[in-house]
């Protein structure tokens, strides 16, 4: 069911609710603008069919980002502002540099849902930005109403950009500039020209292994009070970026190749972000044991200095790093085993 045609049948659902006596929610008042839930508004009898649309505000500005408050817009059918579980974070919330603010919007049939939200960028308590966010019968909007001379809001579906007006630069450092990266990486590879970024590996490819995992469900027991199995565990699976340092990357995203290429011709390396592994071990099992394989993936890292540039700002984050399996090596093979239990035992054993 696509997502207009479920959304047709939230309406007629909500709609015979509706003359069968029940009532949508109040609106939320201006004090309960920050709160987690919106079903706080609902009372006993009253109908709870909804849906909520994401919007984002990202900070590619060289200020921090202040979280003021939220106003709601008032319309035909209602005045007030109703957020999902994700609401905005708390008032005077600071984003640094490349990170973000999201939050959700509900929705009831025949009620629009809509606000201004207020974001204050640098010290001066003037220098706001105010998004507008609106959820309604079958729709979504975002935009910006109110942007200083210096800075520019770019609104591209629920994401709205904040960047500046003059050209400028800012270097990121710090814990969190993984997580920077990967945000910055996900607005490049979204398709927006707003964003282009690259990648400057440095030092060497690092080899490791990751997290052991039990492989497949090649396990044995051996109930036997005496006498050893000799068992042949096969065993197969991929690996994919989504065991990737940073974990949010997309296979054929633009960043991909921006670091495949930098890979490649900084040391003639075939980058590769999925690998298939396959193979068949003999493995004994003892009397009263359970015996099982673990494999240890091989990792191959690499890191570098990643700078993405948004409208007018650069920004440069150094020391930032990129895994994927290593095609050179199956990984560790180790074969594991305890004693039963008693509940094993009446488990895999009767």
């Amino acid at each position: 069911m696509n997502q207009m045609t479920r959304r047709w049948c939230v309406a007629i659902v909500t709609a015979l609710a509706m003359t069968l006596g029940f009532v949508a929610p109040a609106s939320a008042s201006a004090s309960e603008l920050n709160s987690s839930s919106a079903d706080a508004d609902a009372g006993a009898g009253e109908v709870s069919v909804k849906y909520a649309s994401t919007f984002e505000v990202v900070n590619a500005t060289v200020q921090t980002m202040i979280y003021l408050k939220a106003e709601p817009v008032a319309s035909s059918w209602s005045t007030g502002l109703w957020f999902d579980d994700n609401g905005p974070a708390a008032i005077g919330t600071r984003f640094v540099p490349a990170s973000k603010e999201d939050f959700a919007l509900t929705w009831w049939f025949a009620t629009t849902n809509a606000g201004n939200l207020f974001y204050q960028f640098g010290d001066d308590p003037d220098h706001v930005v105010v998004v507008n966010a609106l959820v309604k019968d079958f729709a979504q909007a975002m935009s910006c109403s109110s942007v200083p001379a210096d800075l520019v809001c770019t609104v591209q579906g629920l994401t709205a950009t904040i960047t500046t007006k003059n050209p400028t630069s800012y270097t990121i450092t710090g814990a969190d500039r993984q997580r920077q990266a990967d945000l910055l990486n996900a607005l490049c590879s979204s398709g927006t020209p707003l964003a282009t970024c690259s990648f400057a590996p440095k030092g060497e490819l690092m080899r490791s292994y990751g997290e052991p995992r039990m492989i497949g469900e090649n396990r044995h027991f051996n109930c036997k009070a005496e006498g050893i199995d000799t068992v042949r565990l096969t065993w197969g699976f991929e690996e994919s970026s989504s065991n990737s340092v940073g974990g949010s990357l997309t296979i054929g995203g633009t960043l991909f190749k921006i670091v495949e290429v930098a890979v490649e011709l900084t040391y003639t390396h075939t980058w590769s972000w999925t690998k298939t592994y396959s193979e068949a071990h003999d493995i004994q099992v003892y009397p009263g044991k359970w015996a099982w394989m673990e494999q240890y993936p091989p990792r191959i890292a690499v890191t570098g200095d990643f700078t993405a540039t948004i409208g007018n700002v650069t920004l440069y984050i150094t020391d930032v790093t990129f895994d994927a399996p290593d095609g050179d090596s199956q990984g560790l093979i180790v074969s594991k085993s305890r004693d039963l239990t008693p509940d094993d035992y009446a488990k895999y054993c009767l």
